[in-house]
């Protein structure tokens, strides 16, 4: 979870999905495979909420000594799971998977005369982590996941950890190298490539799971029987788009 974001799983073939919303990477092993499920504006999401709606919190941040996303993450965990109502579509740059829309544009659904500013700051979380959860559920065709490993610069925040492990049902594992993770696996594939080790074992040197967020049964419930309503609301505004 970056600027962009994905889910991916390990295989060893190719997972063919009818609607062709997922594709496969090739593996660093012979016959090696990972599905995978990417989405464009996952930290842009999140960045964009905070420099176009968040302006009172960086006054308050700097003025304060305090971390902008302490001040931000602190209001949505205020706020119950469902946002109050309000939907987030995190199509900001278009988008990947699951749709290959790149005409898809963000939007805001919901809002009412009490619809507050941390509804619409949980909302952004949540909407990337509907999109995010419609990816898994792809992948689910085929693999029954026992647990999430999460890393990149979002991932430091235990509140999204949480949603996410809400949203998927899942354990989610934050690892203990989050922005250092694609580079640290490259500096594996290419110590496999010298001979400096056996094979991609090896990571287990290195990354170890450094907390985990387990799903809350109530809010999981609520993301599952409204997960459809997200995707609805995509293909309601398509053709506007």
């Amino acid at each position: 979870m970056g600027s962009s974001a994905w889910v991916a799983c390990a295989d060893d073939a190719p997972l063919l999905d009818k609607e062709m919303r997922t594709f496969n990477l090739a593996g660093i092993q012979k016959g090696s495979v990972f599905p995978i499920g990417t989405m464009q504006a996952a930290g842009v999401s999140y960045n964009w909420m905070r420099d176009e709606l968040c302006q009172r919190e960086q006054l308050e941040a700097e003025r304060d000594g305090k971390n902008i996303y302490d001040c931000i993450n602190s209001q949505i965990a205020q706020v119950p799971f469902g946002a109050n109502g309000v939907i987030y579509l995190p199509y900001l740059l278009g988008e990947r998977s699951p749709w290959w829309d790149d005409r898809a544009k963000g939007a805001f659904l919901g809002l009412r005369k009490s619809t507050t500013h941390a509804d619409m700051l949980r909302a952004v979380m949540e909407g990337i982590s509907y999109n995010l959860a419609l990816n898994l559920d792809v992948l689910r065709q085929r693999h029954q996941f026992r647990e999430i490993r999460v890393m990149g610069g979002c991932a430091k925040e235990i509140v999204w950890r949480q949603i996410l492990a809400d949203m998927f049902g899942l354990p989610v594992q934050k690892l203990n190298h989050l922005d250092e993770a694609c580079s640290m696996g490259a500096a594996v594939v290419a110590g496999i490539g010298v001979g400096i080790f056996a094979d991609s074992g090896a990571v287990a040197k290195f990354v170890q799971t450094d907390g985990v967020s387990v799903p809350q049964p109530d809010a999981s419930e609520f993301y599952k029987n409204q997960i459809g309503s997200f995707a609805e609301s995509y293909r309601r505004l398509q053709g506007l788009f």
